[in-house]
């Protein structure tokens, strides 16, 4: 128990610490461990947040920040305050919903999906970073320890509007 805690609060820092060095102007997360810390990290540092909850009733960590959340993004119809129905995203999906939700202010977005990352979210991610609408974001991919040789094989470490971190 005081070893988790411990770890919560470090990883917690850690994430503080990320948020310091690329100064995101809207965090997105689908809940879980480091969903739930990355949403405590936004609003220690008052950054807006959106959330998307992918099952039909909320995990833990989406029920506990959902009522903030600029944007519940939703797989079901859940009836919460500032839902968007999306169903579960698909680029096409994603990019529609954007134009009417994301503001010209936003320009800066940090994906993270866990520790050990995810191929799904990391797939999407080397497919949207290679088209002239990721162009205009400076992108934050964090893409696990799992993903990040195969993430950086296939799309490069350097680039002007995208950075990829393990």
């Amino acid at each position: 128990m005081i070893y988790t805690c411990f770890k919560y609060i470090r990883t917690l820092f850690y994430i503080l610490s990320i948020y310091k060095k690329i100064k995101p102007s809207l965090i997105i997360s689908t809940g879980g461990y480091v969903g739930g810390l990355s949403v405590i990290a936004a609003r220690i540092k008052r950054i807006p947040y959106m959330i998307h909850e992918q099952n039909a009733c909320f995990g833990l960590a989406n029920k506990l920040f959902y009522k903030k959340a600029k944007i519940v993004f939703t797989s079901f119809l859940m009836n919460v305050p500032n839902e968007c129905l999306i169903g579960n995203p698909r680029m096409l999906t994603a990019r529609k919903v954007k134009e009417d939700i994301i503001k010209p202010s936003f320009n800066k977005i940090l994906v993270m999906s866990g520790s050990l990352g995810s191929r799904k979210i990391n797939e999407c991610m080397i497919e949207y970073l290679q088209t002239e609408e990721s162009k205009k974001y400076d992108i934050t991919l964090v893409t696990g320890n799992n993903y990040y040789e195969m993430v950086t094989k296939k799309i490069g470490e350097k680039n002007k509007h995208f950075k990829v971190l393990p």
